[in-house]
């Protein structure tokens, strides 16, 4: 399979796809989000970042620019760290 057929059937299941040096990943904010019922303004204040940045990562437009900002993702969102970010090779079907 092609990367590009890789990627495809990744955004298929859901989550923004991001091409990594050690491989591709896939952030499910935007998902987790509309789950949980969490605002822009909610994610702006847990990371102390801007409201358009925020609006980027709600999105998933952007990662964040700060690993540790990955952990107050979850926190927020009540998940853990696989679930809000996979890989390529962990990546579940979507129900």
């Amino acid at each position: 399979m092609t990367k590009k057929r890789q990627r495809r059937k990744m955004s298929e299941q859901g989550g923004k796809v991001f091409e990594m040096k050690n491989g591709t990943v896939r952030i499910m904010v935007p998902q987790l989000r509309a789950e949980k019922k969490v605002k822009v303004n909610d994610i702006a204040k847990a990371l102390n970042i801007s409201r358009q940045t925020a609006s980027l990562i709600a999105n998933g437009k952007q990662l964040p620019q700060k690993p540790e900002d990955l952990q107050k993702l979850c926190d927020l969102f009540g998940v853990g760290m696989e679930d809000l970010v996979r890989s390529e090779s962990g990546a579940r079907e979507a129900a």
